[in-house]
Protein backbone atom coordinates (compact mmCIF):
# COMPACT_ATOMS: atom_id res chain seq x y z
CA UNK A 1 0.00 0.00 0.00
CA UNK A 2 1.28 3.47 -0.87
CA UNK A 3 3.03 5.19 2.02
CA UNK A 4 3.48 2.00 4.04
CA UNK A 5 6.80 0.21 4.63
CA UNK A 6 6.83 -3.37 3.40
CA UNK A 7 7.94 -6.37 5.45
CA UNK A 8 11.11 -8.01 4.01
CA UNK A 9 9.32 -11.06 2.55
CA UNK A 10 6.51 -8.97 1.13
CA UNK A 11 9.03 -6.50 -0.29
CA UNK A 12 10.89 -9.24 -2.17
CA UNK A 13 7.70 -10.71 -3.61
CA UNK A 14 6.44 -7.31 -4.68
CA UNK A 15 9.78 -6.36 -6.21
CA UNK A 16 10.06 -9.64 -8.10
CA UNK A 17 6.56 -9.21 -9.55
CA UNK A 18 7.22 -5.58 -10.45
CA UNK A 19 10.57 -6.29 -12.08
CA UNK A 20 9.23 -9.27 -14.00
CA UNK A 21 6.38 -7.17 -15.36
CA UNK A 22 8.81 -4.50 -16.54
CA UNK A 23 11.16 -7.01 -18.19
CA UNK A 24 8.36 -8.76 -20.04
CA UNK A 25 7.53 -5.55 -21.86
CA UNK A 26 9.67 -5.51 -24.97
CA UNK A 27 10.95 -1.94 -25.14
CA UNK A 28 13.83 -1.86 -27.62
CA UNK A 29 11.80 -0.62 -30.62
CA UNK A 30 9.99 2.74 -31.10
CA UNK A 31 6.63 0.97 -31.43
CA UNK A 32 7.11 -0.62 -27.99
CA UNK A 33 7.55 2.61 -26.07
CA UNK A 34 3.92 3.63 -25.65
CA UNK A 35 2.62 0.38 -24.04
CA UNK A 36 5.25 0.32 -21.31
CA UNK A 37 4.83 4.07 -20.75
CA UNK A 38 1.06 3.64 -20.40
CA UNK A 39 1.59 0.83 -17.90
CA UNK A 40 4.05 2.89 -15.85
CA UNK A 41 1.76 5.94 -15.91
CA UNK A 42 -1.14 3.89 -14.54
CA UNK A 43 1.08 2.48 -11.78
CA UNK A 44 2.37 5.93 -10.78
CA UNK A 45 -1.15 7.32 -10.69
CA UNK A 46 -2.24 4.38 -8.56
CA UNK A 47 0.48 5.30 -6.06
CA UNK A 48 -0.87 8.84 -5.83
CA UNK A 49 1.36 10.58 -8.38
CA UNK A 50 0.15 13.44 -10.54
CA UNK A 51 1.39 12.23 -13.92
CA UNK A 52 1.99 14.32 -17.02
CA UNK A 53 3.52 13.38 -20.37
CA UNK A 54 6.20 15.28 -22.23
CA UNK A 55 8.47 14.75 -25.19
CA UNK A 56 7.67 13.52 -28.71
CA UNK A 57 4.82 11.03 -29.29
CA UNK A 58 7.22 8.28 -30.34
CA UNK A 59 9.34 8.72 -27.21
CA UNK A 60 7.06 9.76 -24.33
CA UNK A 61 8.52 10.94 -21.04
CA UNK A 62 6.55 10.67 -17.80
CA UNK A 63 6.85 13.08 -14.90
CA UNK A 64 4.98 12.16 -11.72
CA UNK A 65 4.77 14.65 -8.90
CA UNK A 66 4.12 13.31 -5.41
CA UNK A 67 3.16 16.16 -3.09
CA UNK A 68 2.95 15.90 0.69
CA UNK A 69 0.74 17.90 3.01
CA UNK A 70 2.59 20.63 4.85
CA UNK A 71 5.74 20.40 2.69
CA UNK A 72 6.55 23.31 0.40
CA UNK A 73 9.66 21.94 -1.28
CA UNK A 74 10.08 19.54 -4.16
CA UNK A 75 12.23 16.88 -2.54
CA UNK A 76 14.18 14.33 -4.62
CA UNK A 77 13.78 13.72 -8.35
CA UNK A 78 14.17 9.99 -9.08
CA UNK A 79 15.02 9.24 -12.70
CA UNK A 80 15.00 6.11 -14.84
CA UNK A 81 14.44 4.95 -18.40
CA UNK A 82 12.14 2.21 -19.69
CA UNK A 83 13.73 1.57 -23.09
CA UNK A 84 16.42 -1.02 -23.75
CA UNK A 85 18.82 -2.01 -26.48
CA UNK A 86 17.83 -5.04 -28.59
CA UNK A 87 18.56 -8.53 -27.28
CA UNK A 88 21.51 -10.04 -29.15
CA UNK A 89 23.31 -13.37 -28.98
CA UNK A 90 21.97 -16.77 -27.97
CA UNK A 91 20.17 -16.50 -24.64
CA UNK A 92 19.93 -19.41 -22.24
CA UNK A 93 17.34 -17.68 -20.04
CA UNK A 94 13.78 -16.42 -20.48
CA UNK A 95 12.64 -12.81 -19.89
CA UNK A 96 11.85 -12.48 -16.20
CA UNK A 97 13.33 -15.85 -15.22
CA UNK A 98 14.48 -16.07 -11.58
CA UNK A 99 17.43 -18.22 -10.57
CA UNK A 100 19.74 -18.07 -7.58
CA UNK A 101 18.56 -14.64 -6.45
CA UNK A 102 18.95 -13.19 -9.95
CA UNK A 103 16.32 -11.96 -12.38
CA UNK A 104 17.22 -12.33 -16.06
CA UNK A 105 16.10 -10.50 -19.18
CA UNK A 106 17.01 -7.63 -21.47
CA UNK A 107 16.94 -4.46 -19.40
CA UNK A 108 17.10 -6.24 -16.05
CA UNK A 109 20.30 -4.35 -15.16
CA UNK A 110 20.00 -1.46 -17.64
CA UNK A 111 17.81 -0.33 -16.13
CA UNK A 112 14.50 -1.90 -15.24
CA UNK A 113 16.01 -3.06 -11.98
CA UNK A 114 16.64 0.56 -11.09
CA UNK A 115 13.14 1.56 -12.22
CA UNK A 116 11.65 -1.18 -10.02
CA UNK A 117 13.68 0.14 -7.07
CA UNK A 118 12.39 3.68 -7.68
CA UNK A 119 8.79 2.52 -7.97
CA UNK A 120 9.12 0.45 -4.80
CA UNK A 121 10.55 3.46 -2.97
CA UNK A 122 7.69 5.60 -4.30
CA UNK A 123 5.16 3.16 -2.89
CA UNK A 124 6.63 3.69 0.60
CA UNK A 125 7.16 7.45 0.28
CA UNK A 126 3.82 8.56 -1.16
CA UNK A 127 2.15 11.07 1.15
CA UNK A 128 5.08 11.23 3.57
CA UNK A 129 7.43 13.63 1.76
CA UNK A 130 7.29 15.38 -1.60
CA UNK A 131 9.27 13.86 -4.47
CA UNK A 132 9.23 13.34 -8.23
CA UNK A 133 9.61 10.35 -10.56
CA UNK A 134 10.78 10.88 -14.15
CA UNK A 135 10.66 7.94 -16.57
CA UNK A 136 11.82 8.28 -20.17
CA UNK A 137 11.66 5.94 -23.16
CA UNK A 138 14.55 7.05 -25.39
CA UNK A 139 17.63 7.17 -23.17
CA UNK A 140 19.41 4.58 -25.29
CA UNK A 141 18.83 6.49 -28.54
CA UNK A 142 18.68 10.25 -28.04
CA UNK A 143 17.55 11.46 -24.60
CA UNK A 144 14.91 13.75 -26.12
CA UNK A 145 12.53 12.92 -23.30
CA UNK A 146 14.95 14.05 -20.58
CA UNK A 147 15.65 17.27 -22.48
CA UNK A 148 11.91 17.91 -22.75
CA UNK A 149 11.58 17.53 -18.98
CA UNK A 150 14.19 20.24 -18.46
CA UNK A 151 11.65 22.73 -19.83
CA UNK A 152 9.22 21.99 -16.96
CA UNK A 153 9.60 24.99 -14.58
CA UNK A 154 8.29 23.07 -11.54
CA UNK A 155 11.13 20.58 -11.79
CA UNK A 156 13.60 23.22 -10.69
CA UNK A 157 12.09 22.92 -7.22
CA UNK A 158 13.75 19.50 -6.81
CA UNK A 159 16.53 19.47 -4.24
CA UNK A 160 18.60 16.67 -5.79
CA UNK A 161 18.46 14.07 -8.56
CA UNK A 162 19.02 10.32 -8.21
CA UNK A 163 19.48 8.42 -11.49
CA UNK A 164 19.00 4.72 -10.73
CA UNK A 165 21.36 3.36 -13.39
CA UNK A 166 23.37 0.22 -12.52
CA UNK A 167 26.38 0.94 -10.33
CA UNK A 168 26.30 -2.23 -8.20
CA UNK A 169 25.06 -0.02 -5.35
CA UNK A 170 28.09 2.25 -5.47
CA UNK A 171 27.84 6.03 -5.69
CA UNK A 172 28.59 7.63 -9.05
CA UNK A 173 29.19 11.37 -9.09
CA UNK A 174 30.76 11.82 -12.55
CA UNK A 175 30.52 10.22 -15.98
CA UNK A 176 32.11 10.43 -19.41
CA UNK A 177 30.76 12.26 -22.45
CA UNK A 178 29.34 10.41 -25.47
CA UNK A 179 30.62 11.29 -28.95
CA UNK A 180 28.99 9.29 -31.74
CA UNK A 181 29.78 9.68 -35.44
CA UNK A 182 28.95 8.21 -38.83
CA UNK A 183 32.04 7.68 -41.00
CA UNK A 184 31.46 7.10 -44.72
CA UNK A 185 33.83 6.19 -47.55
CA UNK A 186 33.08 5.98 -51.26
CA UNK A 187 34.80 3.97 -53.97
CA UNK A 188 34.21 2.63 -57.49
CA UNK A 189 32.69 -0.79 -58.06
CA UNK A 190 34.43 -3.43 -60.15
CA UNK A 191 34.66 -7.19 -60.62
CA UNK A 192 36.46 -8.77 -57.66
CA UNK A 193 38.82 -10.61 -60.04
CA UNK A 194 40.07 -7.24 -61.30
CA UNK A 195 40.25 -5.01 -58.20
CA UNK A 196 42.70 -2.68 -59.95
CA UNK A 197 39.85 -1.46 -62.17
CA UNK A 198 37.91 -0.15 -59.18
CA UNK A 199 38.37 1.47 -55.76
CA UNK A 200 37.36 -0.47 -52.66
CA UNK A 201 35.37 1.61 -50.18
CA UNK A 202 35.93 -1.05 -47.50
CA UNK A 203 39.71 -0.93 -47.96
CA UNK A 204 39.54 2.82 -47.51
CA UNK A 205 37.44 2.36 -44.37
CA UNK A 206 39.91 -0.11 -42.89
CA UNK A 207 42.73 2.41 -43.37
CA UNK A 208 40.69 5.08 -41.58
CA UNK A 209 39.74 2.79 -38.69
CA UNK A 210 43.36 1.71 -38.29
CA UNK A 211 44.33 5.38 -37.96
CA UNK A 212 41.72 5.88 -35.26
CA UNK A 213 42.95 2.82 -33.41
CA UNK A 214 46.45 4.26 -33.42
CA UNK A 215 45.22 7.67 -32.23
CA UNK A 216 42.99 6.24 -29.48
CA UNK A 217 44.71 3.05 -28.27
CA UNK A 218 43.76 3.38 -24.61
CA UNK A 219 41.42 0.78 -23.20
CA UNK A 220 41.96 1.94 -19.63
CA UNK A 221 38.74 2.42 -17.71
CA UNK A 222 39.50 6.02 -16.83
CA UNK A 223 40.59 7.04 -20.34
CA UNK A 224 38.98 7.54 -23.75
CA UNK A 225 37.36 4.41 -25.17
CA UNK A 226 36.57 3.84 -28.84
CA UNK A 227 34.16 1.34 -30.39
CA UNK A 228 33.09 0.56 -33.96
CA UNK A 229 29.47 -0.32 -33.26
CA UNK A 230 28.52 -1.10 -36.85
CA UNK A 231 30.44 -1.67 -40.08
CA UNK A 232 28.47 -1.92 -43.32
CA UNK A 233 29.99 -2.14 -46.78
CA UNK A 234 29.53 -4.12 -49.95
CA UNK A 235 26.88 -6.58 -51.05
CA UNK A 236 28.66 -9.77 -52.23
CA UNK A 237 32.15 -11.28 -52.27
CA UNK A 238 32.73 -10.98 -56.02
CA UNK A 239 32.03 -7.24 -56.18
CA UNK A 240 34.40 -4.43 -55.21
CA UNK A 241 32.24 -2.24 -52.92
CA UNK A 242 31.64 1.40 -53.78
CA UNK A 243 30.41 2.48 -50.32
CA UNK A 244 31.18 1.66 -46.68
CA UNK A 245 29.76 3.10 -43.46
CA UNK A 246 30.92 2.79 -39.86
CA UNK A 247 29.16 3.96 -36.70
CA UNK A 248 31.67 5.12 -34.10
CA UNK A 249 31.29 5.60 -30.35
CA UNK A 250 33.78 7.44 -28.13
CA UNK A 251 33.48 7.82 -24.35
CA UNK A 252 35.51 10.79 -23.21
CA UNK A 253 36.39 11.97 -19.67
CA UNK A 254 35.16 15.42 -18.71
CA UNK A 255 38.69 16.82 -18.59
CA UNK A 256 38.74 16.77 -22.42
CA UNK A 257 36.59 19.43 -24.08
CA UNK A 258 34.10 18.26 -26.74
CA UNK A 259 35.61 20.54 -29.40
CA UNK A 260 39.12 19.32 -28.67
CA UNK A 261 38.11 15.66 -28.92
CA UNK A 262 36.26 16.11 -32.21
CA UNK A 263 39.17 18.07 -33.65
CA UNK A 264 41.51 15.25 -32.69
CA UNK A 265 39.28 12.68 -34.42
CA UNK A 266 39.08 14.72 -37.60
CA UNK A 267 42.82 15.39 -37.63
CA UNK A 268 43.58 11.67 -37.26
CA UNK A 269 41.38 10.91 -40.26
CA UNK A 270 42.80 13.69 -42.43
CA UNK A 271 46.33 12.43 -41.91
CA UNK A 272 45.50 9.26 -43.82
CA UNK A 273 44.71 11.29 -46.96
CA UNK A 274 41.84 8.86 -47.54
CA UNK A 275 38.65 10.54 -48.86
CA UNK A 276 35.85 10.28 -46.33
CA UNK A 277 32.89 12.03 -44.71
CA UNK A 278 32.45 12.32 -40.92
CA UNK A 279 29.03 13.23 -39.53
CA UNK A 280 28.19 13.85 -35.88
CA UNK A 281 25.25 11.73 -34.76
CA UNK A 282 24.89 12.19 -31.02
CA UNK A 283 26.58 14.00 -28.19
CA UNK A 284 25.99 13.94 -24.44
CA UNK A 285 28.13 16.14 -22.23
CA UNK A 286 30.14 14.70 -19.39
CA UNK A 287 28.88 15.01 -15.83
CA UNK A 288 31.23 16.92 -13.57
CA UNK A 289 30.22 18.44 -10.24
CA UNK A 290 31.59 19.38 -6.85
CA UNK A 291 31.61 16.15 -4.86
CA UNK A 292 31.74 18.21 -1.66
CA UNK A 293 28.13 19.38 -2.07
CA UNK A 294 26.29 18.76 1.23
CA UNK A 295 23.52 16.71 -0.40
CA UNK A 296 26.00 14.48 -2.20
CA UNK A 297 27.76 13.85 1.09
CA UNK A 298 24.39 13.19 2.69
CA UNK A 299 23.60 10.56 0.07
CA UNK A 300 26.90 8.85 0.79
CA UNK A 301 26.08 8.83 4.50
CA UNK A 302 22.63 7.38 3.87
CA UNK A 303 23.82 4.73 1.42
CA UNK A 304 27.03 3.88 3.31
CA UNK A 305 28.51 2.86 -0.03
CA UNK A 306 31.82 3.77 -1.69
CA UNK A 307 32.14 5.80 -4.86
CA UNK A 308 32.65 4.32 -8.30
CA UNK A 309 33.62 5.67 -11.71
CA UNK A 310 30.76 5.47 -14.21
CA UNK A 311 31.95 4.22 -17.59
CA UNK A 312 28.80 4.86 -19.60
CA UNK A 313 26.75 8.04 -20.10
CA UNK A 314 23.31 8.57 -18.58
CA UNK A 315 20.59 11.19 -18.33
CA UNK A 316 22.39 12.45 -15.23
CA UNK A 317 24.37 14.82 -17.45
CA UNK A 318 21.09 16.16 -18.87
CA UNK A 319 19.46 16.66 -15.47
CA UNK A 320 22.60 18.39 -14.17
CA UNK A 321 21.36 21.40 -16.15
CA UNK A 322 18.76 21.87 -13.40
CA UNK A 323 21.62 23.13 -11.23
CA UNK A 324 21.04 20.46 -8.60
CA UNK A 325 23.43 17.76 -7.31
CA UNK A 326 23.06 14.48 -9.21
CA UNK A 327 23.81 10.95 -7.99
CA UNK A 328 24.05 7.85 -10.18
CA UNK A 329 23.13 4.89 -7.99
CA UNK A 330 21.30 1.67 -8.70
CA UNK A 331 21.27 -2.14 -8.72
CA UNK A 332 23.17 -4.24 -11.23
CA UNK A 333 26.78 -4.30 -12.40
CA UNK A 334 27.90 -1.90 -15.09
CA UNK A 335 29.50 -4.85 -16.88
CA UNK A 336 26.09 -6.60 -17.04
CA UNK A 337 24.63 -3.93 -19.35
CA UNK A 338 23.85 -4.84 -22.98
CA UNK A 339 25.12 -8.42 -22.62
CA UNK A 340 23.56 -11.80 -23.42
CA UNK A 341 21.71 -13.26 -20.42
CA UNK A 342 21.65 -9.84 -18.73
CA UNK A 343 20.72 -10.11 -15.06
CA UNK A 344 20.27 -8.18 -11.84
CA UNK A 345 20.35 -9.25 -8.22
CA UNK A 346 16.96 -8.99 -6.56
CA UNK A 347 18.72 -8.26 -3.25
CA UNK A 348 20.42 -5.25 -4.86
CA UNK A 349 17.08 -4.00 -6.22
CA UNK A 350 15.65 -4.20 -2.71
CA UNK A 351 18.68 -2.45 -1.20
CA UNK A 352 18.50 0.34 -3.81
CA UNK A 353 14.84 0.88 -3.00
CA UNK A 354 15.67 1.27 0.70
CA UNK A 355 18.46 3.78 0.02
CA UNK A 356 16.22 5.84 -2.28
CA UNK A 357 13.47 5.82 0.33
CA UNK A 358 15.77 6.78 3.20
CA UNK A 359 17.44 9.58 1.23
CA UNK A 360 14.07 11.08 0.33
CA UNK A 361 12.94 10.85 3.95
CA UNK A 362 16.17 12.48 5.14
CA UNK A 363 15.69 15.42 2.74
CA UNK A 364 11.98 15.73 3.45
CA UNK A 365 10.73 18.82 1.67
CA UNK A 366 14.15 20.29 0.92
CA UNK A 367 14.50 22.43 -2.16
Amino acid sequence: MAGTALRPAARERALAALLTALIRFRSDRPEDRRPIADWAADLLQGLGGRVRRYGPPDAPALLARFPARGAAGGGVLFSGHLDTVPATGKWRTRPGQRRGGRVYGRGSADMKGGVAAVLAAASELAGRVPFWVALTTDEETGMRGARALLRVPELRRAAAVVVAEPTALRVGLAEKAIHQFRLVTAGRSAHASMPWTGVSATARMLDLLAALRRAFPSRERAGITFNVGRLDGGTRPNLVPDRCEALLDFRVPGATSPARHEARVRQSLRRTRVPHRLERLHFVTALAQDARHPLLREFERVSRRPRTPVYFATEAAVFAALGRPVVIFGPGAQEACHVTDEWVSLAQVSAAARVCRDFALRLGGAR
